[in-house]
């Protein structure tokens, strides 16, 4: 393990390849302007914090890390993700928080041991994707997003996703198909939008326990809104 977190590095040595046992690398807090092209030889590599750099890209050699299981990216000023992320196949948590993506899906959506997406803070539109079978979590909130819609989940099964907030958005409705692929929600979070009405399908979330809606523009709620027995 590898801590360099908040010094004023701005890059790293040609022998770090040779550190060929290392797991867990952190430089986050440094002065790196792109991801050293050597982090990604390291083929060990389980545990990768670059946050709070000035990154614009991500590199396609990062699709050579085989065995990340969470990479974090917070705070820097990446736009896009590379289709090579589709190799890290390991990947459990992906932390993009803070950066200025535009879109999600693509390469994430290839991500079939992805369990937690955060992707807040960023500048994503639509939120139009085919969630990864095993994914649980999504915060997408604090986003420009307009429009959320899901192709059907894997094999036509519902999706897994337990907790999705799409919070201070600029959604004006919900999709009501989205809605009803989406069964095994606990928390759903969709407040500071401009929503004007939210559709039947949501009674089909029996899983529900937390509902939060609150600094929209809803005249009235659903009737299958008495369905959901486990809201707490």
């Amino acid at each position: 393990m590898l801590y360099l977190q908040n010094n004023r590095i701005e890059g790293l040595p040609w022998y770090f390849p040779r550190l060929r046992g290392l797991t867990t690398l952190n430089i986050s807090n440094n002065k790196f302007r792109a991801l050293p092209p050597v982090v990604c030889t390291l083929e060990a590599l389980a545990d990768l914090d670059v946050s709070f750099n000035m990154i614009s890209c991500l590199p396609d050699e990062i699709g050579r890390l085989s065995r990340p299981a969470r990479l974090v990216v917070v705070g820097n000023q990446i736009a896009s993700l590379p289709d090579e992320f589709r190799n890290l196949g390991a990947l459990r948590k992906l932390d993009v928080r803070r950066n200025c993506i535009t879109a999600l899906g693509g390469a994430v959506t290839m991500l079939r041991n992805l369990e937690q997406l955060l992707a807040d803070h960023n500048a994503v539109q639509g939120l139009e994707m085919a969630l990864g079978p095993k994914l649980t979590t999504l915060d997408a909130s604090h986003n420009e997003i307009t429009q959320l819609s899901l192709v059907p989940g894997p094999l036509g099964r519902p999706y897994a996703l337990t907790s999705l907030d799409v919070s201070h958005a600029k959604l004006s409705s919900l999709d009501d198909l989205a809605l009803s692929h989406l069964s095994a929600l606990r928390r759903l979070c969709i407040s500071h939008n401009s929503i004007r009405a939210i559709p039947n399908s949501l009674g089909d979330l029996s899983q529900l326990e937390f509902l939060i809606c609150s600094d929209n523009k809803l005249g009235s709620l659903p009737e299958s809104i008495g369905k959901l027995q486990n809201l707490s």
